[in-house]
């Protein structure tokens, strides 16, 4: 019982898993900057390229943003598929001069490298996902966050 006990916290600490607080995890699910829409979108389109995340889709006019899912493609083939994420973000507008980000990240899981197979990963699971993504915005909009 002991040693299994030693085993999963091992899996814990190896995994990098960080816990939240509820506030810190509502924080770090969806956010509301007092900016517009088309500027957070910007700074978000930027972010996800800085992530070396090639963009499948990117609409203004919906707010939305999804990378293709790494591990899927010509590269991929190559080197037989690989397991990689895809981060889609919704920004939508809540007044003429705030919008609201909203982040979910997926888990490409498939063995082929052309038919991805997206497994979500919630907050829940993988909050560093979403804390690194939002401290990364919140420093490219020049703006502080609150330590952990």
């Amino acid at each position: 019982m002991m040693h299994s006990l030693l085993a999963g916290l091992m899996a814990l600490l190896l995994a990098g898993c960080t816990i939240l607080s509820p506030q810190e995890e509502a924080h770090y699910r969806s956010r509301v900057y007092n900016l517009s829409q088309s500027i957070v979108f910007d700074a978000v389109k930027v972010q996800m390229i800085e992530y070396t995340m090639a963009l499948a889709t990117v609409d203004p006019a919906k707010g939305l943003l999804k990378s293709q899912p790494s591990g899927v493609g010509h590269s991929a083939a190559l080197a037989g598929g690989t397991v990689g994420y895809q981060l889609t973000v919704q920004v939508e507008p809540v007044t003429e001069s705030s919008a609201r980000v909203t982040p979910a990240w997926a888990m490409n899981v498939s063995s082929e490298a052309f038919r991805p197979n997206l497994v979500a990963i919630p907050i829940e699971h993988r909050p560093i996902l979403y804390v690194d993504f939002f401290d990364a915005l919140d420093a490219r909009l020049g703006l502080n966050t609150p330590a952990r």
